[in-house]
């Protein structure tokens, strides 16, 4: 029987949804699990970038596809993957920006969709942590840079040549642009700015949907002892010291959320109770 994920994005209760799938794909990644691919089509077709029949059809085709390709590619690899930085973390962001990526239309509906861009986004989510060693840079953009010479070496190339060169590159600089050191120049490049498809807030989308399930009171705490774990394992800086609460700690001070859909849905309020509390 063919498997599916139930992807719960609710017009009503956004952050309520969003929640909930990330439930989901904890039961489904502990009891049998669905599978990178699956997540990745369920939200290509809550963002309505499944079957398209305009002039962009097939730009977008190729982009879906080098999507589902990176994914079917990181299923096959799962059992070698980190504590943290697995299949479960992609999915976690694929599902995040996806939610944000829907709330941010409800949010502009006489806005013109550039579905493109939206293509990209979850092509980036679903590469961004590829074939991640474990633990963190050893200098700046380190395993983005690797994450992307390894999506290009691996990846067939006929998938990567039906890509567009300009969407290629709107994916691999998505992907570059998660290193952490950049993600506070992200946000203040969109500072007193109006929401627009492009680089700089689609960067910060994805930056925010990188960072979203843990930044949540409900798996924040899961997710740092994951972290925490993966950290010990691959021989991190500081890591017979380093305790979960301090840097959890340490996490929700730095992290940021700018774009109009992360602030309907509460984001700063829920990260400002957890540092009140």
């Amino acid at each position: 029987m063919k498997k599916c994920f139930d992807l719960n994005v609710d017009a009503s209760d956004g952050l309520g949804g969003l929640i909930a799938s990330l439930h989901n794909l904890r039961q489904s990644w502990q009891q049998d699990w669905v599978g990178l691919p699956v997540v990745l089509q369920a939200c290509q077709q809550a963002l309505g970038i499944c079957r398209l029949h305009d002039g962009q059809d097939l730009r977008i085709q190729a982009v879906n596809s080098l999507a589902l390709t990176i994914a079917e590619h990181m299923e096959r690899h799962k059992a070698q993957q980190p504590a943290y930085h697995n299949n479960l973390h992609t999915a976690d962001v694929l599902v995040s920006v996806t939610v944000l990526l829907v709330v941010q239309m409800q949010l502009q509906p006489t806005t013109a969709v550039d579905k493109l861009w939206l293509a990209a986004v979850l092509t980036a989510a679903a590469g961004h942590d590829y074939a991640h060693p474990g633990g963190i840079n050893q200098f700046p953009s380190d395993i983005e840079s690797l994450s992307v010479k390894r999506i290009k070496a691996e990846i067939d190339s006929s998938v990567l040549n039906a890509v567009d060169r300009v969407d290629l590159a709107r994916v691999v600089q998505l992907i570059l642009n998660t290193e952490t050191l950049l993600v506070p120049a992200n946000h203040s490049a969109v500072a007193q700015t109006d929401f627009c498809w492009g680089l700089p807030w689609c960067s910060v989308l994805l930056n925010e949907a990188d960072i979203l399930a843990s930044a949540t009171a409900e798996l924040g705490p899961d997710l740092g002892q994951l972290l925490l774990n993966e950290l010990v394992t691959s021989g991190g800086k500081g890591r017979h010291t380093i305790e979960l609460q301090s840097l959890r700690l340490e996490f929700l001070k730095f992290i940021q959320f700018s774009t109009p859909a992360a602030i309907a849905l509460g984001l700063p309020q829920q990260v400002q109770r957890q540092l009140n509390s």
